[in-house]
């Protein structure tokens, strides 16, 4: 039996002498904050099988296991005696299935890479409107919210590949059976590839998936309106893609707005921006810009032709979150007003600026709900308690939080009853030594 003195020596036989790392300033990147010290070691595998030998190593030495699931990792993470695996090196793109569009890809494929090798096929996938990192896989079974999510709501990753607490791999769906079946985009076989969405990797780390995408069409186009206030520009978003219209709704404060969008130093942006993006045959598309210009118009919106220019080139890109300091939730649009009004309040008893904080607001299921992103951009170090007390404070007002995490997580589950003794049972079923991202969902 391995020793734990042996660790960092059978890594490196593993990984390589350049697969494993364990510097302050690389470490640090992975927190909120630069870390003075730590007992973590970062390992950079090459395939699934070097994570399967990574994974039985931990399971001897009851050596707990990290994997990055968001924009950092929790502090308390720092202090631990563990591996981090790192799945940069892990970038290659297995196959694209371009008759069923289907794209096979390891966790570590970025959305740059695989937007370069399949464009030149005239193919495309749908990007984040606030991607928690470059990998592709990471977001999509983090169920990071999609741009657009108004028109394609669902999950957009199926078949798996899994390893499993002890080292053993995991196929799900169609995979299972054989890797030259056709696929689409509904798992088929055994489907419980869903317990990992959004799980953070504590049932068992998710090295490969199966991701959905689609083809270029004949028009791409956007247009961009101005709104004075919230409501406006909320009722655009629920009420215009029930018409089966556009593919992309969402709508943004001028904060926001001024992250994202690369605009002159003082230039004076509108209190709320609503975005629609088109595509499809250019006929149609020219039909359907018509009839959303119309009731923009009579929602009191106005046309905003150069911020069109600026938003036109981003529409297809990531765009990422503009901070680590964020909260993100899902509501209905009817109740939007009353939760922003409920933060302002609670931001000016702590005297937070309001001037620091942006709102993104994405169209989900053709209008029938939102998600609300709120960035903090005045980074401090109480910022992560401000937002446990916001997170908190809105899920007693009824908002739906879909992947809590750590301490809020136990106070989103103990909401239903039983949910948390069932997480255990599978956590107990799926890693008995708990030593997959231990403490991520503090349960």
């Amino acid at each position: 039996m391995a020793q734990k003195k042996d660790l960092n020596e059978i890594l490196r036989k593993i990984v390589g002498s350049e697969g494993i790392r364990g510097d302050l300033k690389l470490l640090s990147s992975y927190f909120q904050e630069p870390i003075t010290k730590s007992q973590l070691r970062v390992v950079f595998p090459e395939s699934v099988e070097k994570v399967q030998e990574i994974v039985r190593l931990a399971d001897e030495l009851k050596t707990p296991i990290y994997t990055l699931n968001d924009t950092c990792l929790p502090r308390e993470v720092a202090d631990q005696d563990g591996i981090l695996i790192d799945f940069n090196k892990m970038n290659k793109i297995e196959r694209v299935d371009k008759r069923n569009l289907m794209a096979h890809i390891q966790r570590g494929v970025t959305f740059a890479q695989l937007q370069e090798k399949i464009a030149k096929d005239g193919l495309k996938i749908t990007t984040p409107a606030a991607a928690i990192s470059p990998s592709v896989v990471t977001n999509l079974v983090n169920r990071t919210v999609l741009k657009a999510a108004a028109r394609y709501p669902e999950v957009h990753v199926t078949n798996v590949y899994v390893v499993l607490a002890d080292g053993r791999l995991h196929k799900s769906g169609s995979h299972t059976l054989s890797e030259e079946m056709s696929d689409t985009k509904t798992e088929g076989g055994a489907d419980i590839s869903r317990w990992y969405q959004s799980s953070g990797d504590i049932f068992g780390i998710i090295t490969r998936a199966s991701i959905h995408i689609y083809p270029e069409r004949e028009k791409r186009s956007v247009l961009v309106f101005d709104f004075d206030d919230l409501k406006g520009a909320c009722q655009a978003l629920r009420d215009i893609p029930r018409r089966e219209i556009g593919t992309e709704y969402l709508a943004m404060d001028a904060k926001y707005l001024g992250s994202l969008a690369d605009v002159k130093k003082g230039t004076k942006l509108p209190p709320w921006t609503v975005l629609v993006g088109f595509e499809g045959r250019e006929e149609h598309i020219n039909y359907q810009e018509k009839m959303v210009k119309g009731f923009i118009d009579e929602l009191g919106g106005k046309a905003n032709d150069s911020l069109k220019e600026i938003l036109a080139g981003k529409i297809d890109e990531v765009w990422p979150l503009p901070t680590q300091y964020h909260t993100a939730f899902y509501t209905l649009f009817n109740r939007i007003a009353n939760f922003d009004e409920s933060i302002s309040d609670a931001l000016k008893k702590r005297k937070y600026p309001s001037t620091e904080i942006g709102r993104l607001i994405v169209s989900v299921d053709r209008g029938r709900s939102a998600n609300v992103i709120y960035a903090f951009f005045k980074e401090k170090s109480n910022s992560a308690e401000l937002i446990d007390e916001l997170n908190k404070m809105l899920l007693d007002k009824g908002a739906f939080f879909d992947r809590p995490l750590g301490e809020f997580a136990q106070t989103v589950f103990s909401r239903i009853d039983g949910y948390t003794e069932h997480l255990k049972r599978i956590k107990d079923l799926m890693d008995p030594k708990g030593i997959l991202n231990p403490g991520l969902l503090d349960i």
